[in-house]
């Protein structure tokens, strides 16, 4: 028989005991849909934690700092030392941690947040996703400024009227936003000058105001820059008086003061933020990235998968059993078949491959009914649990994902538990006797 021969034959049993064939495919497609169901929650969290990552540039992202524990000989991180990682292979762009904490006001509304300094000529800061208006810092010179969508939709009241506050973004592109950051009054290496402030009743720090060009909204970020409400330049940064210490011994250190607490380095890949980070660890200094916890992360997922994967596959043992049973079942109603077959030249392998394709066949149906039933599942929990645990967040978030290698490794990982489960039925009858199945009835 040509395997052709062999799938017809096979089809035509299941459709000749059609309401047993029914529930036992119904029972594989149950488990199935659960298998896919649970795998693709675990798939789906992959992903959206991976695309967070990307979208934030964690993975090529390297935080250099200080390390106390080195020893006293490598305590400054400056232009130079920048210079010197700025050169390393691998590296894209490397910059000075700058934050403000500062007062931005648009129109009447104003409100305290924290605005970052970025490098005015890297435009990969962003990407085209994150823009929600306008778009990024044309010059590093300009006074030009970047906010979030969120810092905008919860200081502008005008917002809270609007069905689709989105469509009206770009209308605020080109205006004008004050920034007023606080900056110390006297010289805090002069004592007298700290003394003369003190004595004259009036707090020793001033707001300082400049004005900024509003040339981009993006939206608010997940992972890092969290509480960041807005960005400019380096440049702009520098001309912004600010109070450049975090306690009173960096008042009193002169070193702590022209030194910088951190700096920021983006790679060209994943292969080149290990390389990037050994080598300024060599150098001294401390380098962090996403890396040295991805492989918790990693084994924390395999983990995940293994649970979700395990009780999926208790189903579908439960189902296979059902399916040995209808197989098992099959074999007495077609005993006097099996015996004309012998009687006639058949071998015990065709009939035992007969009853092996029929459980192949019986698996691959109950896969092809199971995966849009467990997809259907899915997209009913993700539309559910987005709208009650994640209204919050604007962006849509996909918790389930069906990748194509799930959908293809669900279908043979259904017709392989099926052929095993079709093994034994599949030699009991290859056993049978000629000879007592044709006086069966």
């Amino acid at each position: 028989m040509t395997p052709s021969d062999y799938i017809f034959t096979s089809l035509n049993n299941i459709r000749k005991n059609r309401l047993r064939s029914i529930l036992t495919i119904i029972g594989v497609a149950v488990a199935i849909g659960a298998l896919t169901s649970m795998m693709s929650f675990g798939i789906g969290m992959q992903n959206n934690i991976r695309d967070s990552f990307e979208k934030n540039h964690l993975i090529t992202q390297i935080t250099v700092s200080i390390d106390n524990e080195q020893s006293d000989s490598v305590n400054v991180l400056n232009d130079s030392v920048l210079a010197v990682i700025s050169a390393l292979d691998g590296v894209e762009k490397a910059f000075f941690e700058t934050t403000i904490p500062a007062k931005l006001k648009i129109g009447q509304a104003e409100s305290t947040t924290t605005v970052k300094a970025i490098p005015g000529n890297y435009s990969k800061y962003f990407d085209d996703e994150s823009y929600m208006a306008g778009g990024f810092l044309t010059s590093d010179t300009i006074k030009q400024i970047i906010v979030t969508d969120r810092f905008i939709k919860d200081r502008i009241r005008e917002f809270d009227t609007i069905n689709n506050p989105d469509s009206i973004l770009h209308e605020y592109i080109g205006k004008e936003i004050t920034l007023s950051a606080i900056s110390i009054d006297f010289n805090p290496q002069n004592l007298f000058s700290a003394f003369s402030a003190i004595m004259s009743n009036k707090l020793p720090f001033r707001d300082s105001l400049t004005s900024f060009s509003l040339v981009g909204v993006v939206k608010q970020r997940q992972m890092n820059d969290w509480g960041t409400g807005a960005y400019i330049s380096q440049k702009s940064a520098e001309n912004i008086p600010q109070l450049n210490f975090d306690n009173v011994w960096d008042i009193l250190n002169q070193k702590n003061i022209l030194t910088q607490k951190s700096a920021t380095v983006f790679t060209k890949g994943i292969r080149e933020t290990e390389s990037v980070q050994k080598k300024v660890q060599e150098m001294g200094y401390s380098a962090r990235s996403i890396l040295d916890n991805l492989e918790e992360v990693k084994k924390a997922f395999l983990i995940m998968d293994s649970l979700l994967g395990a009780i999926g596959i208790m189903a579908l043992f439960i189902a296979t059993l059902g399916l040995v049973n209808t197989l098992i079942m099959s074999i007495y109603e077609r005993t006097h078949e099996i015996g004309i077959l012998k009687s006639l030249g058949a071998r015990n392998q065709l009939v035992r491959n007969l009853f092996i394709i029929e459980a192949g066949c019986i698996g691959f149906i109950g896969a092809v009914v199971g995966i849009p039933m467990g997809w259907g599942v899915t997209r009913v929990a993700d539309f559910i649990l987005f709208s009650k645990l994640f209204n919050d967040i604007e962006e849509e978030i996909h918790l389930f994902s069906f990748p194509w290698y799930l959908i293809i490794g669900a279908v043979g990982f259904a017709v392989i538990f099926s052929i095993v489960a079709g093994l034994y039925p599949a030699a009991r009858a290859s056993r049978i006797d000629p000879v007592k199945a044709l006086r069966h009835e």
